[in-house]
């Protein structure tokens, strides 16, 4: 879980919930089905493999 702005976080492998907070986050998802949440403004959300869901 990111706090407030400019973060970065990597899912590792399995299923994984992502969630960026604020702005200027990137976030990874491992290997498997991961949802990953963007915040406000400016977002970077890359799924690897498996089924991936990004907000």
């Amino acid at each position: 879980i990111g706090g407030h702005g400019e973060d970065s976080v990597g899912g590792g492998p399995g299923r994984d919930v992502v969630y960026g907070n604020f702005f200027n986050d990137s976030l990874h998802g491992g290997d498997d089905a991961d949802t990953l949440y963007g915040g406000q403004g400016n977002d970077e959300l890359e799924g690897s493999g498996g089924d991936s869901g990004q907000f």
